[in-house]
């Protein structure tokens, strides 16, 4: 499943093709761990704006970091913040 901003989008591509796409078109994808299972999360590096530490009250009790987007948007990782920043940082993004 693919979600762009509110809309969520079923795409029948694997994901290296929609990497390739997403990369052509200068929106590097970042992958990131579930907090739980083994769910690989992939997102748009450009797209995140902070990365912060998990608060295991409101978040995922595995998760480590959760990733900031525009708006309201967020997203609970299983990687730590420093290695959230590394892996945006190697996509292309500048996160704080």
């Amino acid at each position: 499943m693919l979600q762009l901003a509110s809309d969520r989008l079923y795409s029948n591509e694997s994901v290296d093709a929609l990497r390739e796409k997403f990369g052509a078109a200068k929106e590097p994808l970042a992958s990131f761990s579930a907090p739980e299972g083994r769910m690989k999360l992939f997102v748009s590096a450009h797209r995140v704006r902070q990365v912060i530490d998990n608060d295991p009250v409101i978040y995922h009790e595995k998760a480590r970091s959760v990733l900031l987007f525009p708006g309201k948007m967020r997203l609970a990782a299983r990687e730590t913040p420093v290695e959230a920043r590394a892996k945006l940082g190697n996509a292309g993004a500048a996160v704080v």
